[in-house]
C-alpha cells in the first residue's frame, strides 16, 4: 500500500504523547487494529497515530473513506468534532490549534496569513471556514487569543509548538524573557476570582460559569 499523507486538518491537532503512543502500539500488537483509519480525499483525516503504529508493526492499515461522515462539515469542523470530546485541551492549546486550522503560512517572512478561503502552501483551501471568527467560535476561544497565537508562531515557532502540545501557556514569555503573569499578579487574580465566585454563588449562577472559570484559573497556573 502506498504511503498515506496526513490531511492538514489532522495535522492541526497535537500528536499523541509518547506514553499514549506506546500504549496504542502495545494494544495493536496484541489485539490488532480495532478502529479504522479515516481518509478524506486520500489523506488521513483521523487515525494518524494508528497509522504510525501499523507502519512500525509492519501491519496493513485498515482504512475507510470518511467523506460520507463529514455530513456537510468542513474537514476542520470534522476533525474538531472528533477530538474535542476525547482530549482535555487548554485555552492555549485551542488557540494554537485554531491558528493551524486557518491554514495560513505564518513563517518568519510572512507579515500576515491569507484568508481562510484561499489556497495555501499546506493545502488548506476552500474547504475551510473563511473567517477567523468562524474558527474562534468552533474551538471556543476569542479572536484576540488567536491573534496572540499567530504572533507567537511567527516570533517563536518552538514555543508555539510547546503551547500546542500543552507544555506551556500561550501567555508566558519565551524562556529568555520574563513571565507575562508575575507571582504578585497571579495572587491578585486568584483573590479576585474568589470574590467573583462568592458573588456568583450568591446569585445562584456559579455552576453555569464554573467550567469557564476553572479553565482561566488553569491557564494562570500554567504560566
Amino acid at each position: 500500500m502506498p504511503k498515506l499523507e496526513i490531511h492538514p486538518a489532522a495535522l492541526a491537532m497535537p500528536e499523541a504523547s509518547r506514553e499514549d503512543y506506546e500504549r496504542l502500539l502495545d494494544d495493536i500488537e496484541k489485539h490488532g487494529q480495532s478502529v479504522p483509519i479515516e481518509l478524506y480525499k486520500g489523506q488521513i483525516i483521523d487515525g494518524r497515530t494508528r497509522y504510525k503504529a501499523c507502519l512500525e508493526l509492519k501491519l496493513e492499515p485498515w482504512t475507510v473513506d470518511a467523506a460520507h461522515d463529514l455530513d456537510g462539515k468542513t474537514p476542520a469542523e470534522y476533525v474538531w468534532s472528533l477530538n474535542v470530546a476525547r482530549r482535555h485541551l487548554t485555552q492555549s492549546q485551542r488557540s494554537a490549534i485554531a491558528v493551524e486550522m486557518r491554514g495560513a503560512d505564518l513563517g518568519s517572512n510572512a507579515t500576515s496569513g491569507p484568508s481562510l478561503g484561499s489556497t495555501t502552501q499546506n493545502g488548506l483551501g476552500s474547504d475551510y471556514p473563511k473567517k477567523r471568527l468562524d474558527i474562534a467560535k468552533m474551538v471556543g476561544v476569542s479572536e484576540e487569543s488567536i491573534k496572540d497565537a499567530i504572533t507567537l508562531k511567527k516570533k517563536d515557532p518552538e514555543a508555539f509548538q510547546e503551547v500546542k502540545e500543552g507544555k506551556r501557556s500561550l501567555w508566558s514569555k519565551p524562556k529568555n524573557g520574563s513571565e507575562v503573569v508575575t507571582c504578585d499578579v497571579r495572587k491578585a487574580l486568584h483573590k479576585n476570582f474568589g470574590a467573583l465566585r462568592r458573588s456568583l454563588d450568591d446569585a445562584g449562577i456559579y455552576e453555569n460559569c464554573r467550567t469557564s472559570m476553572e479553565m482561566v484559573l488553569a491557564e494562570i497556573k500554567l504560566v
